[in-house]
């Protein structure tokens, strides 16, 4: 009687070792590639959205005549509302005077905006996007005169509403949290604000002094230092024997706007701690990049983050 060996329906553990260690070796290679993909995926949808939002903002322009302004000042006078009367008086030219006394201190010289009326960068892109109106009269509905009923809203981005944010210094208006950034939004600087968000660069301001109190750009929160934005400058010298940097270089989209989102690490981006002395932030050089700025991307940047399109 022939005797038969017990067939073996299992693995060795040295077999079992070999097959772990062959997928941990896969997995240590793949996993880069697939990292990369992920950040990669993102960093297009991103771009893209910032793409659709600068083009709803040219859409804008098309309509009305003029690109919408930051409600921003001066350097001498943060809280001035020329910009803003000049562009209402142009493009809304039927509104009802009680929609801008709402707002703002007709009885200053020059008029300023009263403080809960004070939007952030983040909130004014929401705000000219989708807030305004198609009543000439009253287009913003601020004034207590506003009919509550039979208008709509000029839509000229469709938000997503769960990405809407509510804000911390104005808690009517609201910013547009972008995508993968984790709390940060989308930030919108009018090329009318430019000197102003860099007014504590001695060069950059006619050589005057610093400001006393660095202004920025910012969505929702002015305290948190990961929102303190600043517009980027070119690398292009104009004029070399120029004395201010404003007058060897331009900043970016000069006599248009820049929109600025703070990448997939949330964070825009400080500048060093030698903030008087450095000069702007320089694309597509990196100069003055602090490297939070690396990942940034914006309406400029060629569909790719700052980081990419370095030389």
């Amino acid at each position: 009687m022939s005797r038969h060996l017990p067939r073996r329906t299992g693995f060795t553990l040295t077999e079992m070792l070999v097959v772990i260690g062959i997928i941990a070796v896969l997995a240590a290679l793949l996993l880069p590639a697939v990292n990369r993909a992920i950040i990669a995926a993102r960093n297009t949808a991103i771009a893209i959205e910032v793409n659709q939002l600068a083009t709803a903002i040219e859409a804008y322009k098309q309509e009305k005549g003029d690109y919408p302004p930051n409600f921003r000042g001066t350097i001498t006078n943060p809280n001035d509302a020329s910009n803003f009367i000049r562009h209402v008086r142009k493009c809304y030219p039927k509104i009802d005077a009680s929609e801008l006394t709402t707002i703002i201190d007709m009885t200053t010289t020059p008029p300023t905006f009263k403080t809960a009326y004070q939007l952030d960068e983040g909130e004014v892109l929401v705000f000219w996007l989708s807030l305004t109106r198609d009543d000439p009269r009253f287009p913003f509905g601020f004034s207590s005169s506003a009919p509550t009923a039979g208008f709509s809203y000029k839509r000229y981005y469709d938000f997503d509403q769960t990405r809407l944010h509510d804000g911390v210094d104005v808690a009517t208006f609201q910013s547009y949290r972008a995508k993968f950034c984790k709390d940060s939004s989308y930030v919108y600087i009018d090329s009318r604000s430019y000197d102003m968000l860099t007014s504590n660069y001695p060069s950059l301001s006619n050589n005057q002094s610093p400001s006393a109190t660095p202004v920025y750009a910012f969505a929702e929160d002015s305290t948190v230092q990961e929102n303190q934005v600043r517009p980027y400058w070119s690398d292009n010298t104009l004029t070399a024997s120029a004395v201010a940097i404003k007058d060897q270089k331009k900043p970016m989209n000069p006599t248009t706007f820049q929109i600025i989102c703070a990448g997939l690490d949330g964070d825009f981006g400080l500048l060093p701690t030698d903030i008087n002395n450095t000069g702007p932030k320089q694309f597509m050089s990196g100069l003055n990049y602090n490297p939070a700025d690396k990942d940034n991307i914006t309406n400029f940047s060629n569909g790719k983050t700052l980081a990419d399109n370095a030389p």
